[in-house]
């Protein structure tokens, strides 16, 4: 995503190529300068409506990175706990207030998230045995 109109404009994103997605920040529009913002992984990155800060998630906590006007980058900070919220890692699915201060995200449904996963083993024969005996549907 585009950042502020800055000395230089900077473009941020995530990129696995280093086997783990991170996220860079780039000048723009030639790309001489590449700077990396996560250490330990991130995706969906946004910026701040002031410019000031980035913001990503990484496992599952949101983050911010402090971004200097020369389009250095500052420390990142742990903002919340994301696992309640419901996130799309291909897109960007949260929004951040004019202000800046404020996420919109849609907040997961305790009964949705499953507490237990129950394996059938042999599932094959057990369906072929229910068919014989004209059960099923």
């Amino acid at each position: 995503s585009p950042g502020p109109m800055s000395a230089p404009p900077l473009v941020a994103y995530s990129s696995d190529e280093s086997a783990r997605s991170k996220i860079y920040v780039q000048s723009f529009p030639g790309g001489e300068r590449r700077v990396p913002v996560s250490t330990s992984g991130g995706i969906l990155p946004a910026w701040s409506p002031d410019g000031k800060e980035l913001f990503y998630v990484t496992g599952e906590a949101m983050m911010a990175a402090a971004m200097g006007p020369d389009g250095s980058v500052g420390a990142s900070r742990r903002l919340f706990d994301r696992s309640g919220f419901l996130l799309n890692d291909r897109f960007r699915s949260y929004g951040v207030s004019p202000d800046g201060r404020r996420f919109l995200m849609l907040r997961r449904d305790p009964g949705s998230i499953p507490t237990r996963l129950n394996v059938i083993l042999n599932w094959t024969a057990e369906s072929k045995q229910t068919a014989a005996r004209g059960g099923g549907n």
